[in-house]
């Protein structure tokens, strides 16, 4: 999105947040009770490096949101002792010179 983030539209955040911050929730929320009831697991959600910096752009708002969602299920699972863990993932830049 170009311009100033007040000029988004309902269309542009809802798009954003769909993907990056809903697809998270609903991952969440579709295998995590099936991890706590066969007693064992591991979820790995994926952000971003940039979600750690200052809100430069709308993506970065939405990987915010997939952090503190995702340090908030963290919380709560220790604090019911549940036998499944999560884990964060936050890639940064990619250097689109380095060989493959």
């Amino acid at each position: 999105m170009d311009g100033p983030i007040w000029e988004a539209t309902p269309k542009d955040w809802q798009w954003t947040f769909g993907v990056n911050f809903w697809g998270v929730v609903h991952g969440t929320q579709t295998f995590l009770p099936s991890l706590l009831e066969q007693g064992e697991g591991h979820i790995v959600n994926t952000a971003s490096a940039s979600g750690y910096i200052l809100p430069r752009s709308m993506y970065v708002i939405s990987k915010h949101a997939v952090i503190a969602y995702s340090e908030l299920v963290y919380s709560q699972l220790r604090q019911s002792g549940a036998p499944v863990g999560i884990s964060l993932l936050c890639p940064g830049p990619l250097n689109p010179d380095f060989p493959a």
